[in-house]
């Protein structure tokens, strides 16, 4: 029988155990992987990508272009905002 020798056990500074490089390394990977999977997943939602959401913040922004241009040459300012907010609901 041979006896085995007990494993040098390393130390931190701070006295904790200090790890492999291997078990950090592997640690990196899972957090990237984990950023990698919730970019993706919010990329995706409803199956449309991103795409659709730029198309959908440009309908916006050319829908407020044209809302404001309605509402340029009403005087009154209570009216105004009135049918622009009633135009932006179209």
């Amino acid at each position: 029988m041979s006896k085995k020798k007990p494993k040098k056990v390393e130390y931190n500074p701070d006295g904790t155990i200090k790890d492999p490089i291997w078990l950090q390394a592997i640690g990196v990977i899972i957090v990237f992987g984990l950023i990698f999977l919730f970019i993706h997943g919010v990329a995706t939602v409803g199956g449309k990508g991103i795409d659709a959401v730029k198309s959908k913040l440009n309908s916006n922004s050319s829908k407020k272009e044209m809302c404001i241009n309605q509402t340029r040459n009403i005087k009154n300012e209570f009216t105004a905002k009135k049918l622009y907010k009633q135009c932006m609901k179209r």
